[in-house]
């Protein structure tokens, strides 16, 4: 048989709903409490939790029940890129540094592991599958270059698909990697750019394989305190981005 929400569940959707609207807070973190107890959807669960931790920091400005609410997050369904980007901005504007350099430091360790796996992984394909020894070469390389003891990892938010990039200035080497990168029309190109104190700087352009993979390495860019964006641009790339921005980091 069908099984439907728990008794009492459609009913706190009306009440979130009002309470919202007339700006009761405090119940209104209360009900969504009690929601999130009741769903059996992971996803919703962690949307109520979300929607709560800004409540806490938008409209009580209490910055410390704001992180918990976040740290439940976390520890419900991982430490992802929205979370630990929330975690570290409000564990600095609290003063909270330990915290935030370990929290950041598990981040990098994490996004660094799996860039270096995605590599590999790109590299066998193109070596086993696709007949392209050079193009399974370059990320092999890219995967030693950044498998060092000072490589870090940032990822970039856009709606391209799931994008990091990788930095070690020991190897002079940044790495763009990504997964189910949406291919582009004919005539068009992806490029990326470092941009620091507003000037861009074409870091090259790329197109994913038929698996929506996609590597990129460039020495010479130091991204550090800089931004990384991708744009879509004609064929052979551009010397300036003419836009769209369809993925930075944050």
């Amino acid at each position: 048989r069908l099984v439907g929400p728990p008794r009492g569940y459609l009913t706190l959707d009306a009440r979130i709903v009002l309470l919202e609207t007339v700006q009761r807070w405090d119940d209104l973190i209360t009900t969504l409490e009690l929601r999130a107890n009741l769903t059996p959807s992971p996803a919703q669960k962690r949307t109520d939790l979300i929607k709560i931790a800004g409540i806490h920091r938008d409209h009580r400005a209490d910055l410390g029940s704001a992180i918990t609410a976040w740290q439940t997050v976390a520890r419900e369904s991982g430490e992802d890129a929205e979370s630990v980007s929330a975690l570290a901005d409000l564990l600095a504007e609290t003063g909270r540094w330990r915290e935030m350099a370990d929290l950041l430091e598990r981040a990098s360790g994490r996004d660094t592991e799996r860039t270096v796996s995605r590599l590999g992984r790109l590299g066998d394909a193109q070596l086993q599958h696709l007949d392209a020894p050079a193009q399974a070469l370059a990320a092999y390389q890219s995967a030693l270059a950044i498998d060092a003891d000072d490589a870090v990892a940032r990822s970039l938010s856009g709606e391209i698909g799931e994008l990091e990039v990788v930095y070690s200035a020991e190897r002079d080497a940044l790495v763009l990697t990504g997964e189910g990168i949406e291919p582009l029309p004919e005539g068009s190109t992806y490029q990326a750019w470092l941009v620091a104190d507003g000037a861009p700087a074409s870091v090259g352009t790329f197109a994913p394989d038929p698996d929506g993979a996609i590597a990129l390495r460039a020495n010479g860019f130091d991204p550090t305190g800089a931004v990384v964006a991708v744009t879509v641009e004609p064929s052979g790339g551009s010397e300036q981005p003419t836009m769209p921005i369809v993925a930075q980091t944050t």
